[in-house]
């Protein structure tokens, strides 16, 4: 498989009712356990052995509860530059045990990093970074070879009142790999489980013991055992203990949602998530119509991964479905003008306004006056609402941003000269009842002194603009998706349902243009910068799938 070119698509959800992976599932919030102090967890991998330390013969309680936890999560941020995305079963480095052989298959989600990934992942990754202002300065990274594992303890552990040193004590036992979950807990709350690849049990053992010794500890103890070349550490022993003996009777690894998830995610990178979206909204105290929003959205598990390619870095999803709105429609981005700067679009808006239009009135049905209200807000502007809004959207709805007066967007003062800049909206709707919508919305702009907007038939649809020419452009069609840049970024477009795109490239030309000593410190961080996509495919069998995507020029 190349190393450029893996096989997936885009995100989970554009215009499509299931949503991917966010603050609900994987990731910061999904992928993680927490500690008491609200540090995050990380997950892990099931091996043969089974709890090495039991209750009777316990390590020294370490007197500071999340020491481990805290290092973990602290890895990931410096690895991910805060971004809080993981990885999974999948063999990475050339073979081995992987976190989830450790974890227990009842782990409601799991994170996974690898530190030294196969096929150039983590020199692919920090080559590229360390191209951004401030990175090596913030992260202590500064060498694509770095052992990730030492600058880890040195900008946590290393900063503690603690008498350990990093090649005597930690180095000899320390693996590459690291996991964090979270099981069901008895209560609201999930209980966290860390697990840390080791390389060799005894060092390990001692290795713990110098760590517990660390002055200004608490006295709340944690639990450790063993599983395969995995370290477990728990909030208490009974915890270590259990995870242990479930780990080894039935592994995450083994568990079917989870192997078809990793399995439709393909490549797992350096980092990567999975979490089961119902058993995490039952976690943290949804209602049962809280629960029954999350069955009707259709979006049952999860899985992300960030990976990198020789000049760019991605954050990869796939997300499985039991329902999904099926359109023929595509994202018509790529039929942008190429010399469009930004542009967003979707399919299915006309659908999700109807939708969610309704999900509104529910909610507001019992607030006193609303249906007042907004009969007088259809009065004053001759507008019909959702009918209106589901007309503009339609069932496929571009916005693109081109090149024309962005330059001299600072020096706008008069409302005329609006019609300088390049802006326009393709919607793939009825083109009459459109033209009748913006009749209304010009006779508001030009009560308020504006110039009216402009109107175009297309094949499908209409294109509504500030001026002709832009106008014209939008509606006859262009070959932004030929470009090289946009083909890096969108790597799946042809079945994108969704999309976003920035060319870097041309708003650092009006960037430049504008100048000012501001306009040079966001110049820093757009140079290295060429293009950056969003994109997501429409489903495919039980799943939809996405990709953020940075480029480098």
């Amino acid at each position: 498989m190349s190393n450029d070119q893996p096989p997936y698509g885009p995100p989970p959800g554009w215009g499509q009712g299931p949503q991917g992976p966010g603050a609900q599932g994987p990731g910061p919030q999904g992928g993680q356990g927490w500690d008491s102090q609200g540090r995050p967890q990380w997950g892990g991998q099931p091996g043969q052995q089974g709890p090495q330390w039991s209750t009777a013969q316990q390590a020294p309680a370490p007197r500071r509860k999340g020491l481990w936890i805290g290092g973990a999560a602290a890895a990931t941020a410096l690895v991910l530059v805060g971004g809080g995305v993981f990885a999974f079963q999948q063999v990475l480095g050339g073979g081995g045990e992987q976190p989830a052989e450790a974890i227990p298959d009842t782990a409601l989600a799991y994170a996974r990093i690898d530190l030294d990934p196969s096929a150039g992942q983590k020199i692919n990754i920090l080559r590229l970074l360390n191209r951004l202002p401030d990175f090596s300065e913030e992260t202590g990274i500064d060498d694509e070879d770095a052992d990730l594992r030492k600058v880890l303890f040195e900008q946590t552990l290393g900063k503690e009142d603690c008498d350990v040193d990093y090649e005597q004590d930690v180095e000899p036992w320390i693996g590459e790999r690291a996991g964090a979950a979270a099981l069901p807990g008895s209560g609201e709350e999930p209980t966290p489980l860390v697990v840390l690849q080791v390389t060799d049990e005894d060092a390990a053992r001692d290795g713990v013991k110098a760590l517990e010794a660390c002055d200004g500890a608490s006295s709340e103890p944690s639990g450790f055992a063993f599983v395969g070349d995995y370290l477990l550490v728990a909030e208490s022993q009974s915890v270590a203990d259990d995870a242990a003996q479930d780990a080894e009777a039935g592994p995450l690894s083994e568990d079917d949602a989870f192997t078809a998830d990793m399995d439709e995610l393909g490549e797992q990178g350096v980092a990567s998530a999975w979490g089961d979206i119902e058993g995490l909204a039952q976690l943290s105290g949804a209602s049962e119509d809280d629960l029954k929003v999350v069955r009707d959205q259709g979006l049952t598990s999860a899985a992300l991964a960030l990976r990198a390619g020789s000049d760019y870095i991605e954050v990869a999803t796939a997300a499985h479905v039991t329902e999904a709105p099926d359109t023929d429609q595509r994202s018509q981005v790529g039929q942008m003008p190429e010399d469009t700067v930004a542009a967003v679009g979707f399919a299915g808006g006309g659908d999700a306004v109807q939708q969610g239009w309704t999900a509104i009135e529910d909610a507001l049905s019992t607030t006193p006056g609303f249906g007042a209200q907004l009969d007088e807000v259809e009065s004053a502007t001759g507008l019909s609402f959702p009918d209106d809004l589901v007309t503009l959207f339609g069932d496929n709805l571009t916005l693109a941003v081109g090149q024309g007066g962005l330059a001299d967007i600072a020096e706008l003062q008069d409302p005329a000269q609006l019609r300088t800049l390049d802006v326009g909206l393709r919607s793939v709707t009825d083109a009459a009842d459109l033209q009748a919508v913006i009749g209304n919305l010009n006779r508001l702009i030009g009560q308020a002194g504006a110039p009216e907007l402009v109107t175009r038939e297309s094949d499908d649809g209409l294109v509504v603009a500030t001026n002709d020419d832009w106008a014209g452009q939008m509606a006859e069609g262009g070959s932004l998706g030929d470009s090289e840049a946009y083909q890096k970024v969108v790597p799946a477009g042809d079945d994108a349902v969704g999309v976003f795109y920035l060319d870097a490239d041309k708003v650092s030309e009006v960037v430049t243009a504008v100048g000012g000593s501001e306009a040079a410190e966001v110049q820093k961080y757009l140079d290295p910068v060429r293009a950056i996509g969003v994109s997501g495919s429409a489903p495919d069998g039980d799943y939809t799938s996405g990709t953020l995507r940075v480029s480098f020029d």
